[in-house]
């Protein structure tokens, strides 16, 4: 979990106390591979962002399948319904992803292609915006054309020796289910500008962003 401070990577306990006694953060990020500990933490700080009454009318759910950056950045601008501090939730978030998370995103695809085709497909549209690919590229054998040594260098992963495996069938699935919006790196600039602090409403300066990325 990361607070105020990029240097330092405090307990939950620490975290909930600052909260408490009026040093809320900007944002904060949950994170973690045992999800029941993430949502247990994610419940705590909640808690002590929000009272009950605040939750009902102050809490902005977003989740990570249809999250819009300037969307999320134009509801950190919002006034809140009620008084009083307004906690944007982006749950299972792709904003933090990067080149270095490529190995994770094929590792996801490849495990949930035939479980969770829906949670495949989107791993695979951000793996693919992320690695420089187009997916009608790729379409029609069109992945045969990279070769198993180069996509494995791109990805950083081992995926490219059994790419027949599995890359047919998440292709398939991603024109039969549509390719959602995969969002550019110029697409978050409201976003990071708002959690620089520059556009955060002036009558209402109490937003929190929670990033989940479970």
């Amino acid at each position: 979990m990361i607070a105020q401070k990029p240097e330092a990577t405090p307990d939950l306990a620490k975290v909930l106390a600052g909260i408490r006694s009026g040093r809320a953060a900007p944002c904060y990020l949950l994170f973690g591979a045992e999800e029941f500990l993430v949502q247990s933490a994610l419940e705590s700080l909640l808690d002590a962002l929000l009272s009950p009454e605040e939750r009902d009318l102050n809490l902005f759910r977003v989740d990570g399948e249809a999250e819009d950056p300037a969307r999320i950045a134009a509801s950190l601008m919002t006034a809140p319904l009620i008084p009083g501090r307004k906690v944007v939730l982006a749950t299972g978030t792709h904003l933090l992803q990067s080149k270095r998370t490529l190995p994770d995103l094929e590792r996801n695809v490849r495990e949930h292609v035939e479980r969770n085709p829906a949670l495949a497909v989107r791993d695979f549209l951000q793996l693919i915006h992320l690695a420089g690919w187009v997916l009608e590229d790729l379409a029609d054998d069109g992945w045969k054309k990279i070769p198993a040594e180069e996509w494995n260098r791109t990805i950083g992963g081992e995926g490219g020796a059994d790419r027949e495996k599995w890359l047919p069938r998440i292709l398939d699935a991603c024109f039969t289910h549509g390719r959602g919006a995969v969002q550019g790196a110029e697409e978050t600039e409201p976003l990071e500008a708002a959690l620089r602090g520059r556009f955060f409403h002036p009558l209402y300066p109490k937003e929190v962003l929670c990033l989940n990325m479970c």
